[in-house]
């Protein structure tokens, strides 16, 4: 009743503080009111204009717009908020999400990877690893899953050992390959485990080691 009070006389704080409680609370969940209070509060607070996206977001929603929800987003993101941002991409680089557009896709996942977010960092440098993607690039692609990798995620790992293993590329190296293979094999990708087999077995740019191709080869099955 207090923050209800509050809210109605144009506390900003309380609107959004009442706005989320209608928007997210289980069986007292209330869009209606949720989008009431969150409008108020997106004059002043990003972080409701994200929450009243969310709200149009719901398909089990009665106000459910798509159309809204992405234009609150799109705010949000704009006012350099790195998860709202990371959202937004992801929506702008899916194809069957009705507002596929990869070079805003690009810019936002740039815009959160730039703050830190890492799972942004990793899905630009797989966009700009895919030679079909259009966006291929191998020096960003390595620039962007490096700090990923060296943090201990296992695809992009696995991504860089791939890339440094490409003949035709500017950046082709067998040693640095190899280095991230091992990183990937070590958290028990299977592929890296095969793809070092294979290394091993062809000699490629090491001399060849069927002892070690093997041993490669069970890690991959196991």
């Amino acid at each position: 009743w207090m923050l209800k009070r509050a809210a109605d006389k144009n506390s900003q704080p309380a609107q959004y503080a009442l706005g989320k409680f209608y928007a997210v609370n289980g069986d007292l969940r209330d869009d209606s009111k949720g989008i009431k209070y969150l409008k108020l509060a997106s004059e002043k607070n990003v972080y409701a204009k994200y929450h009243l996206g969310k709200v149009y977001e719901r398909e089990d929603s009665a106000f459910h717009n798509m159309d809204k929800a992405m234009e609150n987003f799109v705010d949000a993101a704009d006012k350099g908020i790195s998860f709202v941002q990371y959202k937004v991409a992801k929506i702008f680089s899916d194809k069957d999400s009705g507002y596929y557009d990869m070079e805003k896709a690009i810019h936002y996942f740039t815009c959160a990877a730039d703050d830190g977010n890492e799972y942004a960092q990793y899905k630009l440098g797989k966009i700009y690893a895919d030679k079909e993607s259009g966006y291929y690039d191998a020096k960003k692609a390595v620039e962007y899953l490096t700090g990923v990798a060296d943090k201990g995620n296992e695809y992009a790992q696995y991504k860089l050992g791939k890339l440094y293993l490409d003949e035709k590329s500017e950046i082709y190296n067998p040693l640095k390959s190899i280095e991230y293979y091992k990183m990937a094999n070590d958290q028990k990708n299977e592929f890296a485990s095969l793809a070092l087999g294979f290394i091993y077995l062809n000699g490629t740019g090491i001399p060849s080691d069927r002892k070690q191709a093997r041993y490669y080869f069970y890690k991959a099955s196991q």
